[in-house]
């Protein structure tokens, strides 16, 4: 199902493609990462801080509920012996770490999409 964010920051998942029409003006389309982005960022914590270090469990598990938990341990077979070795064996993974920035970049994920990430992260 498509998921649209209004202008206002309203976010609206459609069960029907034909209701594009009735939304707000302004309207875009956005990826499940980035909506999921958004409601943990609002549900996360009444300040909105969202941690900079998560367990590697929390991280997994963040991955695995929105979907990439695959697509990152295939891209970790082609990111390097020092990369691999610090996904096994990590016990924290830190936003904007080495680590992080492949795996932004091998994904295509925006800034947001990984704050996203961290923030339904740091919710486990």
């Amino acid at each position: 199902m498509p998921v649209f964010q209004a202008p206002n920051g309203d976010t609206f998942r459609l069960d029907d493609p034909s209701q594009v029409d009735s939304l707000p003006q302004g309207s875009k389309e956005i990826s499940e990462v980035e909506l999921a982005g958004i409601l943990a960022s609002r549900a996360v914590d009444p300040s909105g801080v969202v941690p900079r270090v998560v367990t590697m469990r929390q991280a997994r598990l963040a991955l695995l509920q929105q979907g990439l938990l695959g697509s990152v341990e295939t891209a970790m077979q082609s990111a390097g012996q020092a990369a691999q070795i610090e996904w096994e064996y990590a016990q924290g993974v830190e936003m904007g770490s080495p680590l992080v920035e492949a795996m932004r970049d091998a994904l295509g994920l925006t800034d947001d999409d990984v704050l996203g990430l961290f923030a339904i992260a740091g919710g486990l």
